[in-house]
């Protein structure tokens, strides 16, 4: 841009010296009269755009530009502000939180979980199921479980589903000779299903297991509750006997977590592949479940939902998991099991 002062006897004089000067599209940028030795003139100061040189209007985008980088600083700066009130308030936060959290019941490893990645609950639990994924249905299925959970209505509800929906050939076994009582009852309730069965023990179970697999697409086995007469150890020489085991771990949905982590611990070297939760039409909170999410812990296969047999099962969605785990909270996901 080139700038020209520019003086003239009128004012009228002052503007013809301008357009000899810069031409036509001169802007007049100041203006005034003045006096010297006793002569008035008028005097204008004038500008003219050149090439390669910002004009006025390239002026004012500059001038923008920089009201725009100013503003992005200032932005930035209150960011950073509100960073270190985080920052600063973080601790009382994350105890404010952790008090919630363990308030619902929910295990005080989980609770470290959540406030570690920094998540809310209901998308913890939800993302939780998705990486557990619910397990495929398995051809042999050896259930192992406490007393008291609901291990043998299980397997007879299982059965009885696969026979329902026309899965294949279903064979229910039982190797548990400590239950007084046990062996007529599985044999009446395998007449009412229409579902065989056969009674036996580990060795000749074993014995005879490549002539069953052939016969039948399903086996399920029902074994004696964990406890002093069938321990741990007789876990492990069933899977030294019989190498294609895969067990299915019955647990009790209502029983304490640390319960549950602690058998966990002892059967957790063995070829668990899946859960059965017992009892889930009796949990009023969902949160204390919440140590089932643990990369640790197996899959959920089935619910048991009621002691009705054999009806009283569900082969779950990861929906279902979802509404049982959040039961009890203010918020619902939708799922086929509307609990509150």
């Amino acid at each position: 841009m080139r700038i020209r002062r520019v003086r003239g006897k009128s004012m009228i004089d002052a503007l013809r010296k301008v357009k000899e000067e810069l031409g036509e599209n001169a802007v007049i940028m100041d203006s005034e009269k003045i006096a010297e030795n006793g002569v008035e003139y008028y005097e204008i100061i004038a500008a003219i755009d050149e090439p390669g040189t910002p004009g006025i209007k390239e002026k004012s985008i500059v001038q923008k530009e920089e009201n725009f980088l100013t503003e992005n600083k200032i932005l930035e700066e209150l960011q950073e502000i509100k960073k270190m009130i985080k920052t600063l308030s973080t601790p009382q936060w994350r105890l404010k939180r952790e008090i919630e959290l363990l308030r619902l019941g929910i295990p005080s490893f989980i609770v470290d979980r959540i406030l570690a990645e920094n998540k809310e609950l209901f998308e913890f639990i939800k993302e939780g199921c998705q990486r557990k994924g619910v397990p495929l249905e398995e051809k042999v299925r050896v259930l192992i479980g406490e007393s008291g959970t609901g291990k043998t209505s299980v397997l007879f509800k299982m059965a009885f589903k696969l026979k329902r929906e026309s899965k294949g050939k279903v064979l229910i076994v039982s190797v548990d000779n400590y239950k007084i009582g046990g062996r007529e009852q599985f044999q009446r309730m395998s007449q009412f299903l229409e579902i065989p069965y056969l009674w036996t023990d580990w060795d000749e179970m074993i014995s005879c297991f490549a002539s069953i697999k052939q016969d039948f697409d399903y086996i399920l086995v029902d074994t004696p509750g964990l406890g002093k007469k069938f321990m741990i150890e007789d876990l492990a020489e069933i899977v030294r006997m019989f190498r294609e085991v895969r067990f299915c771990w019955t647990v009790k949905a209502t029983e304490d977590y640390q319960h549950q982590l602690e058998l966990w611990q002892k059967i957790r070297n063995f070829s668990v592949s899946e859960m059965v939760l017992t009892f889930v039409d009796k949990v009023k909170k969902g949160a204390s479940l919440l140590w089932i999410l643990d990369e640790d812990i197996p899959p959920v296969s089935y619910f048991s939902i009621g002691e009705r047999v054999p009806e009283d099962i569900l082969k779950i969605e990861l929906s279902d998991l979802v509404n049982l785990l959040t039961r009890g909270l203010n918020k619902t996901y939708e799922g086929r099991i509307g609990y509150a």
